[in-house]
């Protein structure tokens, strides 16, 4: 990483902790570490996501069932934010209606929560102009 120390500060934000005394060098600090803690929050799932694929590979094939949080999390691990899932399911929900509702109940998601993200996919697709 060019221009990071091992704490990940830039040079601009040593400049800033040196700059400033009392709650300014806290400030970026604190800032820092929130950062570092959502990359390792990240990597957890990331890894939690990964360990699933090794056992379901070393037990022969995959899951049986892939539920709604697993999806989610491989999502997520995938770099997918709320925004990319809203365009996803949108997308899936234009050019194949019945296989996302299929998709939906095969994730273990009952009927009437399938039919409300169905809706929700319809409402946020830009055909809708949200």
């Amino acid at each position: 990483m060019r221009g990071k120390t091992r704490a990940g500060l830039t040079i601009e934000d040593i400049r800033a902790v040196l700059a400033v005394e009392g709650d300014g060098t806290v400030s970026v600090l604190r800032k820092r570490l929130a950062l570092v803690g959502e990359e390792i929050q990240a990597l957890r799932l990331k890894q939690r996501v990964l360990a699933g694929m090794l056992s379901a590979h070393a037990a022969g094939g995959v899951p049986a069932m892939m539920d709604k949080d697993m999806w989610v999390e491989m999502l997520r691990a995938a770099g997918m934010d709320d925004n990319a899932m809203c365009r996803w399911h949108s997308e899936f929900e234009r050019r194949a209606p019945d296989a996302h509702h299929a998709f939906l109940l095969s994730l273990g998601i009952d009927e009437k929560e399938a039919l409300l993200i169905r809706e929700w996919s319809k409402a946020n697709s830009p055909a809708s102009g949200t």
